[in-house]
């Protein structure tokens, strides 16, 4: 399973998915969140690899140079999280 469960107003919930239905989602996805436990995880490797931009903690340090750009630092408790997600 990929992510945790969001009880948030526009958010969709997909629940288990595999591999190929997750590249699928992320093909069309333009950001995705990350919870900061490991930001080289597979899923945010899948993001990198399909162009996803991934947002990050301000607090998150990004230490792969060429990753970076794949990146987005943001406040996690700022409402400019909750615009992100339901543009």
């Amino acid at each position: 399973m990929v992510g945790d469960k969001l009880n948030c107003e526009g958010v969709k919930n997909y629940g288990k998915l595999n591999n190929k239905k997750i590249n699928k989602y992320l093909s069309r996805t333009k950001f995705s969140i990350s919870s900061g436990e490991n930001l080289l995880s597979f899923f945010t490797l899948e993001c990198v690899n399909n162009n996803v931009k991934i947002l990050i903690d301000n607090s998150q340090k990004v230490e792969v140079k060429n990753l970076k750009k794949n990146f987005i630092k943001i406040n996690y408790n700022s409402n400019k999280l909750k615009q992100l997600l339901l543009k």
